[in-house]
């Protein structure tokens, strides 16, 4: 995938289970729509052979979308940023 200097909408965070970089280091691609974003991250999945994924919408400022594995240990809900 092209490597990408503005972040759009959707922002992709991705690892693996055991090793997390943590925060924006975890940081993998963004797009400008929610698909693009998910089929962005599913491929990653493949082809990196990742563990998990998260979509953060910067307009509405919550992981709109997750991969179904979360990581070892990792909780499935997230803070509401907009409180």
């Amino acid at each position: 995938m092209a490597e990408q200097t503005t972040p759009r909408r959707y922002c992709v965070f991705a690892g693996n289970e055991h090793y997390p970089a943590g925060g924006w280091h975890d940081f993998r691609l963004s797009r400008d729509t929610l698909e693009q974003a998910v089929a962005a991250a599913e491929e990653l999945m493949q082809e990196l052979q990742l563990s998990w994924y998260h979509v953060f919408d910067f307009d509405q400022r919550r992981v709109v979308a997750q991969s179904q594995y979360q990581g070892y240990g990792a909780p499935n809900a997230f803070p509401d940023l907009n409180k």
